[in-house]
């Protein structure tokens, strides 16, 4: 009996073509198909969908954290409450450093919002005397970031009411940037035509992308056709949504991404390639993966 099993078994392996079981390396890829493509945002009309969990990138408590350069070499730039790192600036997810800024009075600095190249950064300046705010390109010089000029100045009416906030730029050399006044809830964008003050080449009523209390700055994409940012609607609080198909098209009714925190003061940042969504002022700033 035993010896015809092990003729069965001799039979089984020349019939059925069995192999020899051999080790392999687990670094090696074992599939032959293709490897998965890059992260990509959502096409016009979709949203990016992220996993629930956080991860922390940077243990410090900064807000306007954006990050800029290239994909080797990516720096991240916050605007931190720490006295002794007003702004910070080093490489993405990892500790930043004090950075200089030409700025008379750092108390009256709101944001600061590192351009997707990494080159400038536009940056929301209070008038402690008025009030009045301007928006400015900031650009490093060899021992600080100094002022390059005003985009636009903006007034809110009165002292203790909302102020005007200013968007992440978009790519060059045509930036776009988005300030959102509290006031007159309006989207007003601007444009770098080349000169400065930027020329304003559009304003959109914020109830068209639903009925909110914006909450914090606004995210606009390298290219111009997303933003995220914090809102009250309601019972659906948190980090929403918009795209539109073309710079010359006003945003779609925003959607709210319900899986990410609801905490409020959240600035969130979405990266060029949609891959991640950085959410700020949490005493941390963490990410949540696409």
């Amino acid at each position: 009996m035993r010896w015809l099993a092990v003729f069965a078994l001799c039979a089984c392996n020349q019939i059925f073509g069995l192999k020899q079981v051999v080790e392999r390396d687990a670094g090696v890829p074992f599939f032959d198909g293709a490897p998965d493509a890059p992260y990509a945002c959502p096409p016009y009309g979709q949203r990016p969908f992220f996993g629930h969990g956080l991860f922390e990138a940077v243990a410090q408590r900064c807000t306007s954290y954006a990050i800029g350069g290239t994909d080797a070499d990516p720096h991240a730039m916050g605007l931190c409450s720490d006295p002794n790192v007003p702004v910070g600036y080093g490489p993405a997810d990892a500790p930043l450093s004090p950075v200089a800024f030409k700025i008379p009075d750092m108390t009256t600095l709101r944001s600061v919002r590192l351009a997707p190249e990494g080159d400038l950064a536009v940056v929301t300046i209070d008038n402690p005397y008025a009030p009045l705010t301007s928006f400015e390109v900031y650009k490093p010089t060899a021992d600080a970031w100094t002022s390059a000029g005003v985009i636009a100045t903006a007034t809110y009416g009165c002292f203790g009411c909302a102020p005007v906030i200013v968007s992440t730029p978009t790519r060059g050399p045509n930036r776009h940037v988005v300030a959102y006044d509290y006031n007159q809830k309006l989207l007003f964008e601007l444009e770098d035509q080349g000169a400065y003050p930027w020329v304003q080449v559009s304003a959109q009523a914020i109830g068209d992308l639903g009925p909110m209390y914006i909450g914090s700055p606004i995210s606009l994409s390298a290219d111009g056709l997303r933003m995220v940012f914090y809102a009250n609607a309601g019972a659906d609080f948190g980090i929403y949504y918009a795209d539109r198909m073309a710079l010359s098209s006003p945003f779609e009714p925003a959607v709210w991404l319900s899986n990410l925190p609801h905490t409020s003061g959240t600035d969130p940042f979405l990266t060029q390639n949609c891959s991640r969504l950085y959410i700020s002022g949490l005493d941390s700033v963490f990410f949540a993966k696409q």
